[in-house]
């Protein structure tokens, strides 16, 4: 027999424990590891997209598409670039080789970006885009009620998303599916016509009412307050009110126009076992543990049900997913 041999003959019960420790080890290591559906990987790609209202393909590459290739051929790292140029939209491509530190490679291609703006339209806000799969969320809720949507996001949303993002390996909680208003302003132009107003001036005017400018501050009873000119404007009422010149004098908006509330066009659209619902989704920081962080969300569901307003949860022998009456969660 080998030297080897002999000594774990020899050694029995050395080996056996040493042996022993080994698979502990081995067995703490396995349970540590993160555990992930797919695994975390970086594409070493970006997509710049730039939007010029009304614009034909011939105006968009030459005006948007060009200076940004120009500026990303200059980054450092960057191996390929290009672009697709299509009416009011600009898309430019970028890729690196694997390897090649992207955090590095979006920081500069970003400062490149925004070091060209001056140079662009001025109404072209380029977005650099970089996807990975960590991005991607791991849980998606359905959420349905018979409450208003807007009653039910507004639970959501101070509810449910904040206890959720304080939970370990969270990064990011989005409520989506709620409906959205904005104000609508429509002339009425014999009344424009009839008291003489301006309305290429109306731009500049929106853009200095309903701002609160801050303008210094006073000691009172040994304390010091903040002092605002001017107030935000929470209401089509107040809207309606803003002033403007005539030719006459001084007038509001409402004389010359219809301020009202109007939905936004619906882009989306969210439906739980076939009712009108709401969608939270839940996405992880890159260090966390997909499995362990799916757990936790769960097991926060029933409490935050019942803080929302559905009845006690329930566990379906078939889906072995939690669901209430209203509101509902799946």
């Amino acid at each position: 027999m080998t030297r080897l041999t002999k000594l774990s003959l020899a050694n029995r019960t050395v080996v056996l424990l040493v042996c022993a420790i080994l698979i502990g080890l081995g067995l703490f290591a396995t349970s540590s590891l993160k555990q992930e559906l797919i695994p975390s990987i970086e594409t070493p790609a970006a997509t710049i997209v730039s939007v010029l209202p009304g614009a034909a393909p011939e105006v968009v590459e030459r005006e948007v598409s060009r200076p940004i290739e120009d500026a990303a051929k200059a980054v450092s790292g960057i191996t390929r670039v290009t672009s697709r140029s299509a009416s009011a939209v600009s898309t430019v491509r970028v890729e690196w080789e694997f390897g090649t530190g992207s955090d590095k490679v979006l920081a500069d291609l970003r400062s490149a970006v925004d070091g060209i703006q001056g140079r662009l339209p001025s109404d072209v806000t380029p977005q650099v885009v970089a996807g990975r799969f960590d991005d991607v969320p791991i849980i998606v809720l359905a959420v349905s009620s018979t409450e208003s949507k807007a009653i039910l996001s507004g639970k959501l949303k101070d509810i449910v998303a904040a206890k959720l993002k304080t939970l370990p390996g969270v990064r990011d909680v989005v409520v989506s599916g709620q409906e959205q208003e904005q104000v609508v302003v429509t002339l009425r132009p014999a009344d424009v016509d009839r008291l003489g107003v301006d309305t290429s001036t109306l731009a500049q005017v929106f853009a200095a009412s309903g701002i609160a400018v801050p303008a210094g501050s006073i000691p009172s009873a040994g304390t010091t307050m903040d002092v605002e000119v001017g107030k935000t404007l929470t209401s089509t009422e107040a809207i309606a009110a803003i002033q403007l010149q005539g030719t006459d004098g001084p007038l509001a908006l409402k004389d010359i126009a219809d301020v009202t509330m109007a939905p936004v066009e619906t882009t989306s659209i969210s439906r739980a076992n076939g009712k009108p619902s709401l969608t939270i989704a839940v996405t992880k920081e890159q260090s966390g543990n997909t499995v362990a962080v799916s757990q936790a969300v769960r097991a926060e569901l029933p409490a935050l049900m019942a803080r929302v307003g559905g009845g006690p949860p329930t566990r379906s022998s078939s889906t072995r997913r939690p669901i209430s009456r209203t509101p509902s969660m799946t």
